[in-house]
């Protein structure tokens, strides 16, 4: 059961990721496919190639994923409200709730 719970919520997660991303962007079919994904949706928070490197590095490198995986998250968390002009309280919920907040971004942006 809690096996199928977490296979939904990702799912839930994914394609709210890629609603966000088709309405932003003008390259819609390409944020199907994940890695490509993930670089719009970066992309689209303004982070530069450099920053984005940065971040590929420290989740690749093992001695620093302890540090890079929560900063990567509470960064983006917060990045991603502002991008949408929604401010820090969302952010919060961002942080807090990720699996009803993007859901209710992609449906209401």
């Amino acid at each position: 059961m809690t096996m199928i719970f977490a296979i939904i919520v990702l799912v839930i997660m994914y394609l709210s990721i890629t609603v966000i991303i088709i309405k932003d962007s003008d390259k819609k079919l390409f944020c199907l496919i994940p890695g490509v994904n993930i670089y719009l949706f970066l992309k689209m928070l303004g982070l530069s190639n450099l920053d984005m490197l940065v971040l590929l590095v420290g989740i690749i490198i093992p001695f620093t994923r302890p540090f890079m995986i929560p900063f990567a998250y509470i960064l983006i968390s917060f990045m991603v409200p502002y991008a949408m002009e929604k401010g820090a309280i969302f952010g919060f919920l961002f942080l807090i709730l990720p699996f009803i907040s993007y859901p209710i971004l992609a449906l209401y942006r």
